[in-house]
């Protein structure tokens, strides 16, 4: 009984942390500018500061992401949970091999 309580404590606090996430994802992306240069100019293909440190959060997040799906498929081994984690890896590897 007490490890059923456990499991069930680590998948709130699990579904707390991926809340958070998801808001602050969406935060993010309703700042000035979405995608566009300053003065609605096209991107120029050069990142800003603020860009790549974007990026890099992003990044980070989706490690985070990695990180909680893998432990709780380690805590209730269902398949969905280790396919979540396998597809966080995957963005982290093709999405940002390029931000260092």
């Amino acid at each position: 009984m007490k490890s059923n309580w456990k499991r069930i404590g680590v998948l709130a606090a699990s579904m707390a942390l991926v809340g958070v996430m998801a808001v602050s994802t969406v935060a993010g992306a309703q700042g000035p500018g979405n995608g566009n240069a300053p003065g609605g100019q096209p991107p120029s293909g050069e990142l800003s500061e603020a860009e790549i440190e974007g990026l890099l959060y992003m990044r980070e997040e989706e490690k985070l992401a990695r990180d909680v799906y893998l432990t709780l498929y380690e805590a209730w081994e269902l398949p969905i949970f280790h396919n979540l984690g396998v597809a966080h890896q995957d963005i982290v590897e093709s999405e940002y091999p390029v931000i260092q």
